[in-house]
């Protein structure tokens, strides 16, 4: 398991890389349509909510009333 995890982030680590490299030569090439693309990315669009620094995660967050169900 510990092998597996290790390369699984080493993987991780060099398409991240290879991500900021692409990205990079997009701005040099004023490709923004792009660059757009490979800056959205989904996961961080939807962990915003740990990196504003609000402190507003899960555990904290209040249960929307409307999303509950009343038996």
């Amino acid at each position: 398991m510990r092998d597996y995890l290790r390369n699984d982030l080493e993987h991780e680590i060099k398409i991240q890389g290879m991500m900021r490299k692409t990205i990079n030569r997009a701005h040099e090439l004023h490709d923004f349509g792009t660059v757009q693309v490979l800056e959205d990315e989904t996961l961080v669009r939807g962990m915003e909510h740990l990196l504003d620094g609000k402190n507003d995660i899960v555990s904290t967050r209040k249960l929307n009333d409307n999303l509950s169900h009343k038996y």
